[in-house]
């Protein structure tokens, strides 16, 4: 062996070591005990999790991640467009008196669809009372439908506007009619109105704006004789102005006017003359309301009916109007009215121009949840100028209500009815009435 020198022979051993470090290195765990856990060395400041190399923890890039689902956020209640409130009612009546005794039988359905928004309303009616008694005579009592809108253009500012279609039919039989009537006429009305209103502080002005037109059918007289009503059917158009003043936050006053034209379709046929004109009224008053349980109003004005024919002569008369309602709680209702109108001649039926007036009244209290008590009671009669009473009418009422279930309620009333035209003498009827009334 040859003799190296000392740092050739530290080079070569230094070299020697190295070569075998890279063959243990090369070799690797596959010449390791297979119960030996290998980890290969990591560099410093350098952590790897085990757990996180694993596969099925790290998706392989062809995998469809899944999108994290969003909190679950409960369904909103369903809101109909239209609140709808419908009811039927099928009554049975006798009604005995002056002119005897009869029977009938009455259908009264009803219905109304609601929606009220942020700034406006809509209200959508009908109902009727259509009828037929014992001597097979079929009778529309009445039919009304109506529609109804408000809008607030802004808080001060209101926009309205209805449409309404009625038809009613009077009681041949009834008391006070006339003993020459085997039917009466169908007696129709349809008108729109317009409205706007707006408040001015401590005063505010409303001002309303109504066509209508009024229709009749012809009356069937004794003997199939027909009467035709060409007279009575007019056409109207009228507005009217009304300025309040609030006093204090309960009490306020106001003045109103109104200003209306009528055209007649033809004259009577006893006077051959239209009775085309305009009616001119002008009023003035106070309203109360507290809280909306106790309201009040009252006024005072004068009325004129000027005839565009001279040969008429205009008239005129005081006009008094009267509103009272009182709603302490959910219970007790009362109300009570009185108005005044002025009505032109009716020559076929031999009234003359008067000045008309109405008092009613009306209460209703629910004793509980499943029974209610009902009452009215009302007068009306007809001034010809300064003449005695031309005719009046009388009448009171009372019923009561039981609710068999929240859907089906039995009605039973009572009516007491008395009336008298010049020259005849008073007549009455007595009518007691029993029904079924199905509701939403």
């Amino acid at each position: 062996m040859a003799d190296f020198p000392p740092a050739k022979r530290y080079r070569s051993l230094f070299s020697a070591c190295t070569l075998s470090l890279v063959f243990v290195l090369a070799a690797g765990p596959a010449s390791a005990d297979p119960g030996t856990d290998w980890t290969p060395a990591t560099p410093p400041g350098v952590i790897v999790t085990p757990t996180r190399l694993l596969p099925e923890v790290i998706p392989l890039p062809t995998e469809k991640v899944p999108l994290p689902m969003p909190p679950m956020v409960p369904a909103e209640p369903y809101q109909p467009f239209f609140e709808i409130d419908w009811s039927v009612a099928l009554l049975a009546s006798r009604t005995g008196g002056t002119r005897g005794s009869r029977y009938a039988t009455t259908l009264v359905p009803q219905f109304t669809a609601t929606r009220t928004g942020l700034r406006s309303s809509f209200v959508f009616g009908a109902e009727a009372r259509l009828g037929v008694n014992s001597d097979q005579l079929t009778r529309v009592e009445n039919v009304l439908l109506s529609a109804n809108a408000e809008y607030a253009l802004d808080s001060v500012t209101r926009l309205s506007a209805t449409a309404s279609l009625s038809l009613n039919q009077d009681d041949p039989n009834a008391p006070g009619s006339s003993d020459q009537i085997i039917q009466t006429p169908l007696e129709g009305n349809a008108q729109v109105q317009l409205g706007i209103a707006r408040q001015f502080g401590r005063f505010a002005l409303a001002l309303d704006t109504e066509l209508s037109r009024d229709q009749q059918t012809d009356t069937i007289l004794v003997g199939n004789v027909i009467r035709q009503n060409l007279d009575r059917n007019v056409t109207e158009l009228g507005t009217t102005l009304r300025g309040e003043f609030e006093l204090t936050p309960i009490l306020t006053g106001f003045v109103e006017g109104s200003v209306a034209r009528n055209w007649y379709d033809a004259a009577p046929q006893d006077t051959n003359i239209r009775q085309d004109g305009w009616d001119l009224a002008l009023s003035t008053g106070l309203a109360a309301n507290w809280r909306d349980v106790f309201q009040i109003e009252a006024s005072v004005g004068l009325g004129e009916r000027r005839f565009e024919d001279a040969s008429i002569d205009n008239f005129s008369s005081l006009l008094y109007a009267f509103d009272f309602a009182y709603t302490p709680n959910n219970a007790l209702a009362l109300d009570a009215q009185l108005s005044t109108a002025l009505t032109p001649a009716n020559a076929p039926s031999g009234s003359q121009a008067s000045t008309d007036y109405a008092i009613t009244t009306g209460a209703s209290y629910q004793i509980a949840p499943w029974v209610g008590l009902r009452g009215s009671l009302g007068q009306s009669w007809s001034v010809p100028g300064t003449d005695p009473v031309q005719s009046w009418n009388f009448y009171a009422g009372t019923g009561i209500d039981f609710a068999l279930n929240k859907n089906i309620a039995l009605n039973l009333d009572y009516l007491y009815t008395k009336a008298q035209t010049l020259p005849r003498i008073p007549e009455n009827s007595h009518q007691i009435s029993m029904g079924l009334t199905w509701s939403r």
